[in-house]
């Protein structure tokens, strides 16, 4: 019975997901609405909950905490002591916003394939086209968001830079765009 105690004491009290969500918290994020951090067994998961938030940033705060030792010849992670952070968002939020936006995704996919190889404008300096050789098929596989960038069926820009590598399905473009 002490052990489970010790054990449920542990979990409770955990300084380093404390000292994270300080460090977000002066940072001006809301924690637990924006953003929570939760542990287990020496992994942190932090869970952005706001698409409008950058990953990115969060992940310069949070990873500060990350630490692993690697074998000096072979650059494995050796086993023991280790403290990982992952960032990710929160599934259910995207799940819901790329619904909110299907309408959306689709219109532009139409708009680009009536006119291939050209930009179509979106807000905040993003443009989405699609390429030349780009099928109706692999058109309604980006509406569906079966379709990466990098398959070249599709490109983003931004400011005239390609970012087509930054974002995993269309309507998420459409969010950092401000949709």
């Amino acid at each position: 019975m002490k052990i489970f105690e010790n054990f449920i004491n542990e979990m409770a009290v955990n300084p380093v997901a404390d000292k994270m969500r300080q460090d977000l918290k002066a940072k001006g994020y809301k924690v637990p609405a924006q953003i929570s951090v939760t542990s287990e067994r020496g992994a942190y998961r932090i869970t952005i909950k706001d698409l409008k938030i950058d990953d990115e940033e969060v992940k310069k705060i949070v990873k500060k905490h990350e630490s692993y030792d690697r074998d000096v010849k072979t650059g494995e992670i050796l086993a023991g002591g280790n403290t990982f952070v992952f960032v990710d968002y929160d599934y259910d939020v995207q799940k819901k916003e790329s619904q909110r936006l299907k309408s959306t995704v689709e219109k532009f996919v139409d708009q680009a394939m009536s006119d291939k190889g050209r930009d179509v404008k979106l807000k905040n300096g993003y443009v989405f086209g699609v390429f030349t050789n780009t099928t109706d098929k692999d058109a309604e596989n980006i509406k569906k968001g079966y379709t990466r960038p990098y398959e070249k069926m599709f490109y983003v820009k931004k400011n005239g830079k390609d970012v087509s590598r930054e974002f995993g399905q269309l309507w998420w473009v459409l969010v950092k765009a401000g949709y």
